[in-house]
């Protein structure tokens, strides 16, 4: 059993939740038992059942040591092999948790400078150095699987063609989060709206538990008809994808979704641990990384937006769709390994 501890909330948002599933669903196919502990029984969907064997209720406290404490309980119980830590509030404290219950576990890592112990660490930032880990990784044989070629992203997205949908007039996805949007997409809209021609349509795209959608389709409505399409959560989120001509998003899971699908980028950060990614990805010419919502001025946005529709470059994708299969094997590879490290000895 392979027991994954994530949290999503609207607040939080929804990201860390699509990625773990995505290992999952790489994980089932090599025959591994998974359970999710976590998110509330309302963020489950349809798929989940086969997924996760179990799916566990868990309310992030900040009470860490208690937290962890109580993860490592379930672990025992359920007689985990293997854990799958998917949350950038877990620090070095929770940590040694883990270890003191003798846990084995893969770690998803910002580089926040902070310590981490787990024996795989994945971190697909198109910056990620192994420099870092170096001083970083407490396990001395850590396994490090960093770059956009470790990026999981969701099954739907590994049958994309290798070149990009022809479309009449341009299409620009706007899209902030599965959760709270924060305003960005009200932001966004008011500052591209004036900026971009007229024969611009915006396809946005929000998650089914954003708080604000009746005040998103009462912006729409002031609008020219035919100007903005809102989806929730839509089903055929690729295809949607390679209409479009451009992305303007928050700097977060989605933004390796979007490189697979061949669109620029402009991005912003809604929250503090999407600002390393977005400059990482400005840094690598993917994008352009504007800054964050609240300091952010409606003429940078516009600005930033018109020069990637007017660049026609084309990028060369960091993502190739395969990461979560390459880290679901890296996880089963070190599991097969530990398994039989006694009787080799």
């Amino acid at each position: 059993m392979i027991l994954f501890r994530c949290d999503a909330t609207p607040r939080l948002g929804f990201g860390h939740l699509t990625r773990c599933r995505a290992l999952a669903a790489a994980l089932h196919a090599l025959g591994q038992r998974c359970m999710m502990v976590g998110p509330a029984a309302d963020c489950r969907q349809s798929g989940d059942e086969q997924l996760f064997s179990h799916w566990i209720e868990l309310p992030w406290t900040d009470d860490v040591a208690a937290d962890a404490a109580e993860l490592a309980r379930i672990a025992a119980r359920h007689q985990a092999a293997a854990l799958v830590l998917d949350d950038m509030r877990i620090d070095e404290r929770y940590q040694q948790v883990m270890l003191d219950a003798g846990l084995r576990w893969l770690q998803f890592d910002g580089a926040r400078g902070q310590p981490v112990w787990a024996d795989i660490i994945v971190n697909a930032n198109p910056a990620a150095d192994a420099n870092y880990y170096r001083a970083y990784a407490r396990k001395p044989d850590a396994m490090l699987l960093l770059g956009p070629a470790h990026a999981v992203l969701r099954p739907e997205f590994l049958a994309l063609p290798a070149t990009h949908d022809a479309v009449a007039g341009k299409h620009v996805l706007l899209m902030f989060g599965g959760g709270d949007d924060r305003g960005a997409i009200r932001f966004a809209i008011d500052a591209l709206h004036p900026a971009l021609p007229d024969d611009v349509t915006f396809d946005i795209v929000a998650g089914r538990q954003n708080p604000n959608h009746d005040a998103h389709r009462a912006l729409l409505a002031t609008l020219p008809p035919a100007r903005a399409r809102y989806h929730i959560d839509p089903p055929a989120l690729p295809a949607l994808m390679r209409r479009c001509s451009l992305a303007v998003m928050a700097g977060g899971t989605a933004t390796y979704e979007a490189n697979l699908s061949g669109l620029p980028m402009v991005l912003l950060a809604i929250a503090d641990n999407q600002v390393a990614q977005s400059q990482a990805w400005d840094a690598s010419g993917q994008a352009i990384y504007v800054g964050e919502l609240a300091a952010l001025t409606p003429q940078r946005l516009a600005q930033a937006a018109l020069e990637q529709l007017n660049c026609h470059r084309h990028l060369p994708r960091l993502v190739d769709g395969l990461g979560a299969a390459r880290v679901a094997a890296a996880l089963v590879s070190a599991l097969t390994r530990a398994h039989e490290a006694p009787a080799l000895a």
